[in-house]
């Protein structure tokens, strides 16, 4: 099987999940998860939130990578605002050892939360959209699939996160969304959008001090 017919499948199969888990997925969200594949925004190494932490390498298995991509958890990419690095609390039998105190303070959603957020959010064709909390870009990128080029502002508290889905957005596969989407740092002062008729606040964001939460994107 062909790496994108692999992929294809395996987002059918989340959108089949995460409607079976909330009951209900609008058509443009559902749109919207096949043209902004998941693991577009997964960075290679990640942990995945659940009973237990484990570590996703996409170097070392490409495929349980993909599997956990897909699967209807959370994933953390960024810890203590990027001071300990991913890497550092892996083990060497891969196993995840995350010191006591550590915040979790990025990841990507998980698709049943992301999808639920945007059926009530229910944005449409021309909404202008402020997003607050980018995290890694992927409900901006599906936010901008729905309400179309330009429309989509978000706005990132850390620089290194806002880099990061700078650098995802400059990739071929993902700049025919991401080439709509205008990612600002919290020193941006200004409003998403002139003459906004239909303006749309997507929050994902934690406040500094708040503990184990994360900017969720």
């Amino acid at each position: 099987m062909a790496e994108a017919d692999g992929i294809a499948v395996r987002v059918e199969r989340m959108i089949g999940d995460v409607t079976a888990r909330i009951g209900h997925v609008r058509p443009l969200v559902e749109a919207a998860f096949r043209a902004a594949p998941r693991h577009m925004f997964i960075p290679p190494v990640a942990l995945v939130a659940g009973e237990e932490m484990v570590a996703i390498d996409r170097t070392a298995d490409p495929g349980a990578w993909l599997d956990a991509v897909y699967s209807e958890s959370p994933i953390v990419t960024q810890l203590d605002d990027g001071r300990t690095p991913l890497r550092d609390v892996i083990d060497d039998g891969g196993a995840v050892r995350v010191p006591p105190g550590t915040d979790y303070t990025s990841s990507n959603s998980a698709p049943a939360t992301v999808a639920d957020l945007l059926n009530l959010l229910n944005p449409k064709p021309g909404h202008r959209v402020l997003e607050v909390g980018t995290g890694t870009g992927w409900t901006a990128a599906l936010l901008s699939h729905i309400v179309g080029a330009g429309n989509v502002t978000s706005v990132e508290v850390d620089a290194a996160v806002a880099e990061q889905a700078a650098k995802t957005s400059a990739r071929p596969v993902c700049s025919r969304i991401w080439s709509s989407v205008t990612v600002r740092t919290a020193a941006w002062s200004g409003r998403p959008s002139t003459g906004c008729t239909s303006p749309v606040v997507c929050g994902g964001c934690r406040t500094h001090g708040s503990g184990s939460a994360v900017r969720a994107g």
